[in-house]
């Protein structure tokens, strides 16, 4: 009898595995073009005139990090774009909004951008006004110097107004160890990227605490950007936006549509990422990785902040649930006003299910499969004596 209720359970255990798996529908996928880098994402959501100001002023971003050109002003000729100020501002306002997000590896020293609109003799101009964090601003020399500490004439600016070759030396060693870690997946699927990516972050930096809690965002920038992630010292750390640009970087060198997402978690501002794997929103914080008590075995497996499933799914946030061995875990994130302005339903509604990876759903189906035919084996042994004995019996009568 009991033997029959196992058998009856395990291939009612089957028969849900095998429609999970192959038949039950989730969250309808959306169609997604493949990316070869982040800077790419915001393209998607932007009309003709914006997607020129964003190249124009990621390119301005390009050369001001690698040294080719100075921070402060930049000015873009726009002569016939955009019909009047109006227009230019509210695309102004969403360039500045995605550049800040998704080109990470330009904007190391950058604490703030502005785009302004402006004309002269009858030509239309943008101007770019980038503002470097204190410590990416060049050293004055008073007693060298004939130049006034607040004179921003032209001749001041090329002079002062460039990023210090030694940061940006330290910035692009940085980014070429970025480029080792994503190396090391290629050719692996994209599951095992994003897992592998939040695995190697993990490793290579903690949580920046002391500059979280004494506010150091207008002294130094660097806990904010990748830069601490990737530079190979032990003593340089982030806050949750390090941790979620240097994240979204990876996915894009490896061409995993991810996204940079702020808001806040519990009330407090926070940065987590969105990834789209197979056309389907799932929610990543590889900060709450870092800062929890998992082991990089559990990351690696199967961490219930990347890729998990949520809850209370909603257009403006959702709940993150997890109940471990002893304890239980519940936060509420709720998107920043920009980003439901600025970034489509479809991608802020993540999915309540956590990734489905193949493996585990065979593994299961396999262990539900060898259960069933133990269970029936004495049955069929049982069936097969008494055709066995059937035999015999009639051999004897026929003797």
């Amino acid at each position: 009898m009991f033997r029959k209720i196992l058998l009856i359970l395990l291939a009612a255990c089957e028969v849900f595995l095998c429609y999970t798996a192959f038949f039950k529908k989730g969250k309808s996928p959306v169609d997604r073009e493949p990316i070869t880098s982040c800077a790419e994402l915001p393209e998607r959501y932007m009309n003709d005139k914006e997607k020129d100001l964003y190249r124009k002023t990621v390119e301005a971003l390009r050369k001001v990090s690698i040294g080719e050109a100075n921070y402060y002003p930049v000015t873009l000729e726009i002569s016939g774009l955009f019909e009047g100020s109006g227009e230019f501002e509210a695309a102004a306002d969403k360039v500045e909004y995605f550049a800040d997000k998704y080109v990470p590896e330009y904007t190391y020293w950058l604490e703030d951008i502005d785009i302004y609109f402006g004309s002269y003799d009858d030509t239309e101009y943008a101007y770019l006004i980038f503002s470097p964090s204190p410590e990416y601003r060049p050293e004055f020399d008073y007693a060298l110097d004939d130049y006034d500490y607040y004179d921003y004439g032209e001749a001041y600016f090329k002079k002062y107004g460039y990023i210090p070759a030694e940061k940006i030396e330290t910035a692009q060693r940085a980014i070429a160890n970025a480029k080792d870690i994503a190396a090391k997946y290629q050719g692996k699927s994209d599951y095992e990227k994003v897992m592998g990516y939040a695995e190697e972050i993990c490793k290579l930096v903690e949580y920046d605490h002391a500059a979280a809690d004494n506010k150091l965002y207008k002294e130094k920038i660097s806990p904010w950007r990748i830069i601490n992630v990737f530079d190979g010292d032990p003593q340089t750390n982030v806050v949750c936006e390090g941790y979620a640009l240097a994240f979204e970087y990876l996915c894009g060198l490896g061409g995993v549509e991810c996204h940079y997402t702020t808001g806040d978690m519990d009330g407090g501002a926070h940065g987590w990422n969105t990834v789209v794997l197979d056309g389907v929103s799932y929610f990543v914080d590889v900060t709450a990785c870092d800062t929890t008590n998992y082991t990089d075995a559990e990351i690696k497996r199967a961490h219930p902040f990347v890729l998990a499933g949520v809850s209370e799914v909603e257009p403006e946030g959702f709940t993150s649930r997890h109940i471990g061995k002893k304890s239980y875990y519940s936060s509420r994130y709720t998107y920043g006003k920009d980003t439901v302005k600025y970034t489509p339903e479809e991608l802020r509604l993540v999915s309540e299910k956590a990734y489905p990876t193949k493996k585990t759903l065979y593994l299961l189906m396999g262990v539900g499969a060898v259960g069933i035919v133990l269970c029936a084996l004495p049955k069929i042994k049982r069936f097969e004596k008494t055709s066995d004995e059937a035999e015999i019996e009639q051999r004897g009568e026929e003797l």
